[in-house]
């Protein structure tokens, strides 16, 4: 079953590749609610695996309606000044960044 809630989780990870996804399994396997998880990742693969999850997925920044609490970087080093740019609008809003670039 997929939840329907809005793009206001708790936390939102950007790029849900190997990466985003071992850290989403791990917070789901601490029983962490996938209603407090927000994915952000343009590819159709990414979109798959969210739904097995039942997270919510969106391919832009600009689906998200309101700042979220922590916004987790996990896309690759050659796109994070594009990326990132797209999430200062909540730096206003005290969310906290987290970066798992290398």
């Amino acid at each position: 079953m997929y939840y329907k809630y809005p793009m206001d989780g708790k936390l939102v990870i950007v790029g849900f590749g190997n990466m985003g996804q071992a850290l989403i399994k791990g917070l789901l396997a601490r029983n962490t609610w996938p209603g407090d998880i927000s994915v952000v990742d343009v590819s159709d693969t990414a979109a798959e695996h969210a739904e097995k999850l039942q997270l919510r997925h969106v391919t832009d920044a600009n689906d998200i309606s309101r700042a979220p609490k922590v916004v987790l970087f996990a896309v690759k080093p050659q796109i994070a000044p594009d990326v990132v740019a797209q999430y200062a609008r909540f730096a206003k809003e005290g969310t906290v960044f987290v970066s798992i670039m290398a």
